[in-house]
């Protein structure tokens, strides 16, 4: 019982008659203690009892409410003792909305919205042409609204002088001006220009009244008007030999050898012409004694291309030199009777008697030629044979 009362006499000692503190049972809160120099004011813990005996449940010795101070993150406020809990009354953090405040008390406000409620900012197109801006307001869900009176680009109209498509040029997709008429087609060659008319959109339409271009054909005319007259019909490799002294040589051919051909030359032009030269070689000049001449035949044979007109061209060889071509007698040509139609042929024959013991060999110039400046194109074949006629010499 000794050392109880060493203890109690420290105690009072230490604390003192004027700083006695009562517990009312524990607990962490300082509402839980009794302050007997405050006249025992807030002795009354927030726990739904009537800890002091006075009648009142969670109230002050003077029949006040609990309370005491609190804060939140937006700010400081009171809180009460309700039902044995306190409730705090500070301002409380909120969802965040669009209005212009911080309602979750983060530091920041309006975060997360396009714009604040109430602003309102121009929108559309720029005003260029017939565009013009209009305006948008910021909505409560902090979204900018719908365009307003804007006028945005459109498609450009052709002949309204404006600037449809607001790009600060005017009817610059149209080709014309609607209404408006030109000249089409060609005037070169065979062919004669139309008209056409510029259509509502500033498109010109379909020509009309011209002729041509044309398939070109082996007539001397630019058929399809690009300037140049029967040009698919090329020239040969053999259009050196325009004139007999500019001849194209063919070579020898040998008494009753296979005949000399060529096959690849062409007429593609009006007054076109072309010379050959052919020397035929006797094949021997035996005769019978007594006798005194041999016939020996030559045949020149002209094929000409499919739908190439025989009237519009001849052939014509000449006996000997060039220097025969102006004597009549020694220029023979095909005519009509040349013709054969199942060989689309000219064949012209001709026999010349030899002489005994003498060389009979002969040259032969060759000309193939339009007549009568008649204009024709195609392709034709020549060939050459020799023979002699009788195969001894007559007695």
């Amino acid at each position: 019982m000794r050392t109880i009362v060493v203890v109690l006499s420290v105690l009072a000692v230490a604390c003192g008659p004027g700083s006695l503190r009562q517990f009312d049972g524990g607990g962490d809160d300082d509402d839980d203690l009794i302050d007997l120099d405050a006249g025992n004011v807030t002795a009354e813990p927030c726990n739904g009892i009537d800890d002091d005996g006075d009648g009142f449940i969670d109230m002050d010795a003077n029949g006040n409410p609990l309370r005491r101070s609190c804060q939140t993150d937006c700010g400081t406020g009171n809180e009460y003792c309700e039902s044995g809990e306190w409730v705090c009354y500070a301002p409380a953090p909120h969802e965040e909305v669009c209005d212009n405040f911080d309602n979750d008390c983060d530091g920041e406000v309006d975060e997360g919205c396009d714009c604040r409620v109430g602003d309102t900012q121009e929108c559309g197109h720029d005003n260029v042409g017939v565009c013009h801006r209009g305006s948008q307001t910021c909505q409560g869900d902090g979204k900018w609204s719908t365009c307003v009176g804007a006028v945005d680009p459109g498609i450009e109209a052709c002949g309204n002088g404006l600037d449809d498509d607001c790009d600060g040029e005017t009817d610059e997709t149209c080709g014309c001006t609607p209404g408006s008429q030109q000249a089409c087609g060609s005037d070169v060659g065979q062919c004669t220009p139309g008209s056409q008319t510029c259509s509502a959109d500033g498109a010109w339409g379909a020509c009309t009244g011209a002729e041509g271009p044309f398939d070109e054909q082996c007539n001397g005319l630019d058929d399809n008007c690009d300037g140049t007259a029967d040009e698919f019909w090329a020239a040969d490799d053999y259009e050196q030999n325009d004139t007999c002294e500019r001849h194209y040589w063919l070579g020898e051919l040998d008494q009753d050898a296979e005949p000399v051909v060529r096959n690849d030359a062409s007429l593609f032009a009006t007054g076109d012409e072309d010379w050959y030269q052919i020397h035929l070689r006797e094949g021997s000049n035996w005769c019978v004694p007594g006798t005194n001449e041999c016939a020996y035949e030559v045949t020149f044979q002209l094929t000409l291309e499919d739908g190439m007109d025989p009237d519009t061209v001849e052939l014509c060889a000449v006996d000997g030199a060039c220097a025969n071509v102006a004597d009549t007698t020694r220029v023979f040509c095909t005519h009509g009777s040349n013709w054969y139609e199942q060989w689309n042929s000219y064949l012209l024959s001709l026999v010349w008697g030899g002489v005994c013991g003498r060389d009979d060999s002969k040259d032969w110039q060759i000309v193939v030629r339009t007549t009568g400046g008649t204009p024709v194109c195609g392709y034709y074949g020549l060939a050459v044979s020799f023979e002699r006629v009788d195969q001894e010499c007559p007695n």
